[in-house]
């Protein structure tokens, strides 16, 4: 059997791997038929699913695959139950994306070739994923309230005929070394008491004595030279040694590049360091705005938005942080502003990417607040006014070694104060 690369530094407490299914996507399966995915996209999907679960956000967008060169998206989604008679297939089951929920319970001899399965304690049935194709993410979100509406109506794309449409496969993400609660896939499901078995891909339940503190989600450090810089997106509550800034010139679309990453001047970097360092005090998010005067601009950190909106096509099914589509900070290693090892790169245990800031005219924040709303309502069939001037923001900060996951993020608002 072939083995899978191993994507964690063995001293680490989770290892995760990341498979989507070829062919048919119907079990039984043969383990050959799994594919994984390579090492810079699976650094990618950890950092992006450990930064959904510091957001308390369960389902949703999980990485556009675009700056890969990739027309797909990993979305991670839930289970619903099928009551619309025109499921047959379906009718009944628990579906997740349009799929039999069993489809990311597969029997051992069709697990995919990995090293990780060798020794067990490995959880790959309790979380959710699906690729779809670009083109037809937003037919996906339509996929769950159709097969939950008991008065049956038929499916609305006659030309894109369901369930060969959406283009979508499954993604199983396998986690090693968690702690034994977060091992039990079946832990919120009923069971008799006389069924004690464990299932596959859980590990027998245990005293969580020895795996109490083995996890804090490893924060997705990948294995790397020690004298290699390593990064992650997340916001962290460990000790900060410095940040770094930078805005996105040119229009904000892709392709991306290095030189297109222009470093704030040093006394903005400070006082950027400075409100951001304020706001993770106070463990809020939503609104943080840290103003740049005596430029005219602020800078935002809003929670990411989901546009719903067909009038603007080329967002559509993203999502996007202050109308910019995610995708602007999902920046591969060779698209990312050089790093001065001379900034605390020696002493810090990694670099960290924290996505989502944006930098907004101080004159379009009100209309910025409008063009949000207009995507995410799809009621609204055209946007008569310019669009908001606004700019990706890279930061990137060197912490300690020994991060811990933060409790979720409280939906209140916070300003960072003016520093003159």
């Amino acid at each position: 059997m072939a083995q899978g690369r191993q994507l964690y530094d063995t001293t680490q407490s989770t290892q995760r791997e990341w498979w989507w299914l070829n062919g048919e996507q119907r079990l039984p399966c043969k383990p050959a038929q799994w594919q994984q995915y390579k090492p810079e996209l699976e650094r990618a999907l950890s950092e992006k699913y450990d930064a959904m679960r510091r957001d308390g956000i369960n389902t949703g967008l999980l990485l556009d695959l675009t700056p890969w060169h990739i027309p797909y998206q990993i979305w991670r989604v839930s289970p619903v139950t099928v009551v619309n008679r025109n499921a047959t297939e379906l009718l009944g089951h628990s579906a997740v994306g349009g799929y039999k929920e069993s489809l990311w319970d597969p029997a051992v001899d069709s697990l995919p070739p990995s090293s990780l399965l060798k020794h067990g304690g490995v959880n790959y049935a309790f979380r959710k994923f699906i690729q779809v194709h670009r083109d037809d993410a937003n037919m996906l979100l339509e996929v769950d309230p159709w097969l939950e509406d008991s008065s049956s109506p038929g499916w609305p794309h006659a030309q894109y005929p369901f369930p060969s449409f959406p283009r979508r496969r499954v993604v199983l993400l396998l986690e090693d070394d968690l702690p034994t609660e977060f091992l039990q896939p079946d832990r919120f499901r009923k069971q008799n008491a006389s069924d004690n078995r464990t299932k596959a891909g859980a590990v027998a339940a245990a005293s969580l004595t020895s795996t109490a503190v083995a996890s804090t989600d490893a924060e997705n450090i990948v294995t790397a030279p020690q004298t290699a810089v390593r990064t992650d997106v997340a916001d962290f509550p460990c000790e900060i040694y410095s940040c770094k800034w930078w805005w996105l010139s040119g229009v904000q679309k892709l392709p991306l590049n290095a030189s297109r990453w222009i470093p704030y001047e040093p006394e903005t970097q400070h006082r950027l360091t400075s409100a951001y360092l304020a706001e993770r005090k106070t463990g809020c998010r939503d609104t943080a705005s840290f103003d740049l005067s005596p430029m005219p601009y602020h800078v935002r950190w809003p929670k990411p938005a989901l546009v719903t909106n067909r009038a603007v096509p080329e967002l559509l099914g993203r999502q996007t942080f202050s109308s910019l589509p995610q995708f602007l900070w999902d920046v591969a290693p060779d698209q990312r502003p050089p790093l001065d090892p001379a900034h605390g790169a020696a002493n810090a245990g990694h670099w960290r990417i924290v996505s989502g800031f944006a930098q907004v005219h101080n004159d379009d924040v009100e209309l910025l607040g409008q063009f949000v709303n207009f995507l995410q309502d799809s009621n609204i069939p055209s946007w008569q006014h310019p669009r908001p001037r606004c700019r990706a923001v890279l930061c990137l900060c060197a912490t300690a070694a020994n991060d811990s996951e933060p409790p979720p993020v409280p939906a209140h608002a916070f300003v960072a104060p003016t520093t003159s």
